[in-house]
This record gives structure tokens, C-alpha cells and sequence, in this order.
């Protein structure tokens, strides 16, 4: 490897045509250090969008993480309650709030999504520059200044962005169902509470055959055991 660019560079002949970015440059416009200067821009520039793609795949692992750990106690104690009546409001209410747990869940994975999204956009800005900073056709850097690609294999590399990129959208994927599951056993104990009040408040059902009984002031056979033991032995 050279170390003096400069020098690397006057070992260029004169024919090669020289571009940067696709864009044609003068070679009187442009030094070795200039070159050396563009190379460092663009492994360091590379280098931040992988270390915050890292991050921002952390921060969904962390938030997913955090939020299953919570909404699994919460559900466990749905379960040890039970399905007796009368902790259906306090069910439906332990549902509803694991539901608005997993809408934040959604947003934050939504947000990493875009953020990954983002730093993916810059990496294969970077890629585009640095292939196509040219001399004849020959990529700058590495035929003439013999410096190290920044990056793995094009094919490698472009898998692996398809990778990040597909993760936080499957952890949201995830968030919706639960969030889906959660609303929907909210409204499921929710309606058996309010069913159970109603039938808890509703008058009682007259049997045709008592209202005679009621009418001579006395009490039905349906709801006295003694009178209704004594007509079986008559």
C-alpha cells in the first residue's frame, strides 16, 4: 500500500479519466490527499450507519424484551384470578392495558424500523459513491491507490442490510397481533361483566302458573318447598 497518495497518484498515466461520484474531475483539481480525504469520509460515514443500525436493532430487542417480561406477569395474574364474575372488570381492565402496552410497542419498533430504514438509505449512498469514484473505468481507490474496500462482499453486504431491514418489522408485526389479542379479550370480559350486572339487576321470572298463587297472597309452590312437597303427597 502506498503511503504517500500523492505519490500514488502521479503514478497515474495521464490518459485515465478520473470521476468522482460518477462526475468527471480535472486532474489538476485533484490530489492524492483529496482522494485519501474522500476514502476516510466514506469508511467512517460507513462505519456510523452500521454501529447505529446495531443500536437501533438493540433498542427493539431491549423494548420487546422489557415489555414481554411485563405483560407476562400481568398475565399470569389474569390467570391465577381466574374466571369467577365478579373480577371480570378488573380482567378486562389488566387486557386493555397490556393492549395500550403493546400499541407503545408498536410505535417503538415502528420508530426503529424507519430509523434502520434510514442508515440503510446512507449505507448504499456511501457504497454508490465509493464504486463509482473511478479512474477508466477502475475503481479509484483500490487500482490506483491500492487502499482496502470498506466493505464485505456487494452480495454479502446487500443480504445483511435485507436482514437488519426485515427485523424490526416483524418484531411490529408481532406487536399488532398481540396488541389485536389483547383489545379483543379486553372487550371479551368487558361484555361478561356488563352482561353479568344486567342479569344481577333483573327482576325475577313470574311462572304463568304462580300468578293465581300470587293473587290470594299466597307463596307458589315454585318457591315454597313445603307447599310444593305437600301437593305431591295429596
Amino acid at each position: 500500500m502506498f503511503t504517500d497518495a500523492n505519490a500514488a497518484m502521479r503514478k497515474i498515466p495521464d490518459d485515465v479519466d478520473i470521476t468522482i461520484n460518477a462526475i468527471a474531475v480535472a486532474r489538476d483539481d485533484l490530489d492524492g490527499d483529496d482522494c485519501l480525504k474522500i476514502y476516510n469520509i466514506i469508511w467512517q460515514n460507513m462505519d456510523r450507519e452500521n454501529t447505529l443500525i446495531n443500536h437501533r436493532i438493540s433498542w427493539a430487542l431491549w423494548i420487546t424484551a422489557a415489555f414481554i417480561t411485563a405483560q407476562a406477569f400481568i398475565a399470569g395474574r389474569i390467570i391465577q384470578v381466574g374466571m369467577e364474575p365478579d373480577t371480570y372488570v378488573l380482567q378486562s381492565t389488566a387486557c386493555f392495558f397490556l393492549g395500550f402496552m403493546s400499541i407503545a410497542a408498536v410505535y417503538g419498533t415502528w420508530r426503529v424500523k424507519e430509523a434502520v430504514g434510514a442508515a440503510i438509505t446512507q449505507l448504499s449512498y456511501l457504497k454508490y459513491f465509493y464504486l463509482n469514484t473511478k479512474g477508466n473505468g477502475q475503481n479509484l481507490f483500490e487500482t490506483y491507490l491500492y487502499l482496502p474496500r470498506p466493505f464485505g462482499d456487494p452480495a454479502m453486504h446487500k443480504s445483511g442490510n435485507n436482514a437488519a431491514k426485515a427485523f424490526a418489522p416483524a418484531l411490529t408485526t408481532l406487536w399488532i397481533v398481540l396488541t389485536l389479542v389483547e383489545l379483543a379479550a379486553g372487550l371479551l370480559f368487558l361484555s361478561k361483566a356488563v352482561a353479568d350486572k344486567a342479569r344481577s339487576h333483573s327482576p325475577p321470572v313470574i311462572n304463568k302458573d304462580d300468578i293465581a298463587y300470587y293473587q290470594m297472597g299466597r307463596r307458589p309452590p315454585s318457591v315454597d318447598p313445603a307447599a310444593a312437597a305437600r301437593r305431591m303427597t295429596h
